[in-house]
């Protein structure tokens, strides 16, 4: 059985009942022989979702809080040395402004 992140809650439900059932998947209410009980799944990834595992992976093991930079601002603000241009937060202000007005353009679309 093939999962894809379109429809992945609907074929995991189908997926379960046959495991709780296996005859059903038989289509057979009789007491089941050695040979019918014998089913095996298969599962495929694609190489999307394998990429994705590795993220997670990968994201997991990463901190949660970069303790050196964190320590750097704070000496900094401590110190009074701590500058951020104006003009990085305005163009950080905007560029997040035209990525949000993007994603809800194409959420628009979709719908």
């Amino acid at each position: 059985m093939k999962i894809d992140s379109q429809n992945a809650s609907i074929q995991l439900g189908a997926y379960l009942k046959k495991v709780d059932d296996p005859m059903a998947a038989l289509g057979s209410k009789k007491t089941p022989s050695n040979a019918q009980i014998r089913i095996f799944d298969k599962v495929q990834l694609s190489e999307k979702a394998m990429e994705m595992q590795q993220a997670q992976l990968e994201l997991k093991q990463m901190p949660e809080i970069r303790t050196d930079k964190v320590d750097r601002v704070k000496a900094a603000v401590n110190q009074g040395t701590y500058h951020v241009p104006a003009m990085t937060v305005a163009q950080d202000m905007m560029r997040e402004l035209f990525e949000n007005e993007l994603v809800l353009q194409k959420v628009d679309t979709l719908a």
